[in-house]
């Protein structure tokens, strides 16, 4: 009987299952748990989630090699990503627990597909499907995202 070969993700366990989670959990740490409460006392939902997304790809400044289209959609993609995450965890006060597991499982899925995320064109649909997605959430919750926090 022939076995069947084990997913490239599981080549390395103490990567997926501790590494990669406390990676997510640090960013998510000062990216959700305190910039972006910071921020929300301050500007609009809007607002707030492009800055932290502008800064959260600056974070990753090691994809600046890929040249400036595969920036642009990455950006892209993690602003996106910060509108879709406002939207999830503002009610939870910016839960940082719920943040580290979305940051997680979307490392879990790039790394599954390691060998087209580094390639423009993917990163051109991606950026696009997620601009989509928040694009939908920002309509869908305008009150969230157009009004300034009072206390």
């Amino acid at each position: 009987m022939e076995s069947t070969p084990i997913p490239e993700i599981f080549d390395n366990l103490p990567l997926v299952l501790v590494w990669m989670p406390l990676g997510a959990l640090g960013e998510e740490l000062g990216w959700r748990g305190y910039l972006h409460k910071k921020l929300d006392e301050r500007v609009n939902g809007l607002l707030s989630s492009l800055l932290v997304g502008m800064l959260w790809t600056l974070f990753h400044v090691h994809f600046l090699a890929q040249g400036f289209v595969f920036v642009f959609f990455f950006a892209l993609v993690l602003v996106s990503q910060s509108v879709v995450l406002y939207a999830f965890i503002r009610s939870t006060g910016f839960s940082v627990l719920l943040a580290t597991i979305f940051h997680w499982a979307f490392n879990l899925i790039n790394l599954t597909i390691l060998d087209v995320i580094y390639e423009t064109t993917y990163m051109m649909v991606s950026g696009i499907v997620w601009a989509i997605a928040a694009a939908v959430v920002v309509f869908m919750r305008r009150d969230l995202f157009f009004h300034r926090r009072t206390n």
